[in-house]
């Protein structure tokens, strides 16, 4: 393909100069990684212009990228205070790079290829993780290897076997070339035993209950710059091959079994992750387990847009629930990452006034825990606000069964993600005088907290965009733009509060 050629080496160049700034700090190694995202940004518009990718494809891969080459700088100077292996920058550049580029594959064999190095490295940061780490579990990277990456594999091989027939039939091996946009199912699926296989690992990799027992564990005990892309970026990716595989096979008869299915295993990852994420002192598994909680939201929408396909605004709203993830997400576990550092611990429970001492950081954090609770101007109230009125309007227009336990989820999920959110939301916030433990606190390097509020800075823009992009519903577009600056009002204002708070405090 023409259009494959020539994106091929920006490609190329971007992660060559992604790999060139990982670890290299200063000027040189920001202008690298400007660098790398303006080439990576190039290729997938070419790709875009081309038709050989579509929209989800485009907006996934390039804000994913976006976030991959801040969460690289972050690592360049998260290692020399946690003392980790020098290796680690790279490991997490190609990690992230590997991400965006399954985001980007234009067709089956690509998304195959990019999804294993993914899982490859994936696995080799969570064991980093066993290897450095005081705290999280010592069988995290054998989880992670049993479940995400076997599933995966299994998957992908089932995928590959069904086509068989198609590329004997046509002489062609044209079904695991064909590009994703534009394209026809082909593959046939006739035993419930060969969808289960085909859902596995895209089921996995989502982490739905029951298939979340391996993540907790191991994105909890992965250094934080790998823990924000291991659930801010590659956890979306399950929803995104499922919707892969809607183009390639024939799922029309199985639809309404497997929405019933999504549904069920929606409903149950939101109570329980919920529930388990407000039992946590560890800040990092509390994250983790916000994880499935969102991904469990996403999984009641993506429910409705298999009985739905052609319904573009179920698939925005999708789209926007994954951007949410991948926005809040990122920040928290990098804002964590710098507790872990200032503190000595990442056990949150009685900490509090954070953000007199990590002003900078905060700005960032706090806007990330408005999108998940879902403060207006940020993409968290757009996809929440989107998805309530579609669900409303499915139950009002007679959507039955479905439709109500989508809406009634989706009530559960605000009303959870809020809680958790305010939680969070204390640990920075709320008075020091009363609960702060007394931790020795250590100032970690400006560049770490210029990082994170760069990435909450990130996670504001794409879904305004996204919408007036697919023409969506002019009063939603005009919310979006309207209320773009309430996070970052909101977060300089309660940052202010605390710090002059704290400095009229008596001694």
């Amino acid at each position: 393909m023409d259009a494959l050629h020539a994106a091929a080496p920006a490609l190329a160049l971007s992660v060559l100069a992604l790999a060139l700034s990982a670890g290299r700090r200063g000027p040189a190694g920001l202008l690298m990684a400007l660098s790398s995202a303006c080439l990576f940004a190039f290729a997938a518009l070419l790709l875009y212009s081309y038709s050989v990718v579509d929209w989800v494809s485009l907006v996934l891969s390039v804000t994913s990228f976006a976030l991959v080459v801040v969460v690289t700088l972050y690592t360049t100077y998260y290692v020399e205070a946690e003392r980790l292996p020098r290796s680690l920058p790279l490991l997490v550049s190609l990690f992230g790079f590997s991400i965006s580029l399954t985001y980007l594959a234009v067709n089956l064999i690509l998304f195959v290829i990019a999804w294993s190095f993914m899982e490859i490295i994936g696995f080799v940061l969570v064991r980093i993780g066993e290897e450095y780490s005081t705290e999280g579990s010592l069988r995290a990277a054998r989880g992670y290897l049993l479940t995400s990456t076997t599933a995966f594999e299994i998957t992908a091989f089932t995928l590959i076997v069904l086509s068989v027939p198609s590329i004997v039939s046509s002489y062609s091996p044209n079904v695991l070339y064909q590009p994703f946009a534009g394209a026809t199912p082909v593959v046939e699926v006739s035993s419930p035993v060969l969808l289960a296989l085909l859902l596995a690992g895209f089921v996995a990799k989502a982490a739905l209950f029951p298939l979340h027992f391996w993540l907790p564990g191991a994105h909890s005990t992965a250094p934080s710059p790998a823990s924000a892309l291991l659930s801010g970026l590659t956890t979306p990716l399950g929803f995104y091959g499922l919707l892969r595989l809607t183009e390639i096979v024939d799922l029309t008869a199985w639809s309404q079994s497997l929405a019933y299915l999504l549904l069920a295993m929606g409903l149950s990852s939101i109570a329980y992750a919920g529930l388990e994420a407000l039992g946590q002192r560890d800040g990092k598994l509390m994250l983790a387990y916000t994880t499935i909680l969102t991904n469990g939201f996403t999984a009641l929408l993506f429910a409705l847009y298999l009985t739905s396909p052609t319904s573009t605004l179920l698939l925005v709203a999708v789209v926007l629930v994954m951007l949410m993830q991948m926005g809040y997400k990122t920040v928290l576990f990098c804002g964590m990452g710098l507790i872990e550092l200032a503190y000595g611990t990442r056990y949150i429970q009685g900490l509090a006034g954070v953000s007199q001492q990590l002003r900078t950081s905060s700005l960032g954090v706090l806007i990330a825990v408005y999108t998940l609770i879902g403060v207006p101007g940020t993409v968290g109230f757009l996809a929440k606000l989107l998805s309530m009125y579609l669900l409303l309007t499915g139950v009002v227009e007679g959507g039955g069964l479905p439709a109500v336990a989508a809406l009634a989820g989706a009530v559960l999920y605000i009303a959870l993600s809020a809680v958790v959110g305010v939680r969070v939301l204390s640990v920075y916030t709320a008075s020091m005088r009363s609960r702060r433990p007394p931790l020795e606190f250590k100032q970690p390097n400006t560049p770490l907290e210029a990082a994170v509020l760069g990435m909450g800075l990130l996670s504001l823009a794409p879904s305004a965009l996204l919408l007036q992009g697919l023409g969506g519903p002019g009063w939603l577009v005009a919310l979006a733009v309207s209320t773009l600056p309430i996070p970052l009002a909101v977060s300089l204002l309660q940052t202010a509060r605390v710090v002059t708070g704290v400095a009229r405090a008596p001694a």
